[in-house]
């Protein structure tokens, strides 16, 4: 009887030497929203680069059925391009067409990985909340345990006094030994479940120490999509091959402003007026002061696609020392042989229009559906 007496004091002692649950990982709320918005945005560049794609597959398209007829006007004006030059402009426009599909496709397998990390995310946060469950239900488990303790050490006091009182009398009554086996069955249920109490919280250790894996693995998918991604090398790369469209660009706005105005091209592509070196925002700029910006890089765009007509619209909105400089800004390119056509389209109002008899330059008049020549 003292030998089960021991086992149950035993079990007790063990039970109060328990270690508290320590805390879990929570899930980190910053890692699945930045998942999800990378999810996002990963969509958004596939969008834009389909877009991109489409646009130049159709100009591919519309050029390949123009024959010799130019694809701005068919119906009356033949194209003044070389069968060589058309056929390298062709060219250029497809294979800018397949990297631009080459870029769809990546954009897609970035988006894919995207995707997977998010999916990755989700589940290990709802581990996490799992185990922080599992953890939060031992440690009330625990405190139930601990209560019951309390009445079986109590109860176990009350059975060592019972004891010592029988053997003083030499008149030993067997019946308390019943209910001490029945006691010990209970201190033996105790003790199991003290130990699925240990297996939660071994399972939450291993939660502990994935979640430090999956930071690490998330830190390293980080360097990757940085690298990789539309801010990384390929934003690098692009920005150094603007360097000759962006000169370009500032010296027909030299022409055409006197030197007063230049242009830079951010990395996203967005152009920044300067003016006496001072930023102006675009929604500051003149009516004319934008024009004269349109003018510059229209000219850029069409020298770089080897297009041979530039054609101006709008020229009645500048004033007459801007109209001289527009003049002088086109007679200058008719002139270089960079283009066969440059057209400018003004109205003229009550102004008669008078041809200066330039070499080169020619005036019409559009009135009520006739054309005639000035």
């Amino acid at each position: 009887m003292r030998g089960r007496l021991s086992q149950i004091t035993d079990a007790l002692a063990r039970l109060a030497g328990q270690a508290p649950v320590k805390p879990f990982a929570v899930p980190d709320q910053a890692a699945l929203d930045g998942a999800a918005a990378l999810v996002a945005k990963r969509q958004a560049d596939v969008v834009s680069l389909e877009a991109e794609w489409r646009t130049l597959k159709a100009a591919l398209d519309a050029l390949s059925k123009a024959n010799s007829r130019c694809p701005l006007a068919p119906d009356h004006i033949t194209c003044a391009m070389t069968t060589a030059k058309r056929i390298k402009l062709l060219e250029d426009l497809a294979a800018q067409a397949d990297a631009k599909a080459a870029a769809v496709e990546q954009a897609r397998l970035e988006l894919d990985q995207a995707r997977r990390e998010n999916e990755r995310q989700k589940t290990f946060a709802e581990q996490a909340r799992q185990a922080e469950r599992a953890a939060q239900e031992a440690e009330r488990e625990k405190a139930r345990l601990q209560a019951h303790a309390g009445e079986l050490s109590r109860q176990a006091e009350d059975l060592a006094a019972e004891l010592q009182k029988y053997e003083a009398l030499q008149a030993p009554d067997l019946s308390p030994l019943k209910a001490l086996d029945e006691r010990i069955a209970k201190g033996e249920a105790l003790a199991d479940k003290m130990k699925a109490y240990q297996q939660a919280k071994a399972q939450a250790d291993t939660f502990d120490r994935d979640t430090v894996a999956l930071t690490a693995d998330l830190a390293e998918y980080d360097l990757l999509v940085k690298a990789f991604g539309p801010d990384g090398i390929r934003r690098c790369v692009l920005a150094n091959s603007l360097d000759p469209f962006t000169g370009r660009v500032n010296a027909n706005l030299a022409g055409l402003t006197d030197g007063e105005y230049s242009v830079e091209f951010a990395p996203d592509m967005i152009s920044i007026v300067k003016h006496a070196g001072a930023v102006v925002p675009a929604r500051l700029l003149s009516t004319s002061e934008q024009l004269r910006v349109g003018i510059a890089v229209q000219e850029a765009i069409a020298a770089y696609l080897g297009l041979r007509i530039l054609a101006i619209d709008g020229a009645d909105l500048l004033d007459q020392d801007n109209r001289d400089r527009l003049t002088g800004f086109v007679l200058e390119r008719a002139g270089e042989g960079e283009f066969e056509q440059v057209l400018v389209f003004s109205t003229v109002g009550d102004v008669q229009p008078a041809n200066p008899g330039l070499p080169g330059f020619k005036m019409f008049r559009v009135e009520a559906g006739t054309v005639k020549e000035i």
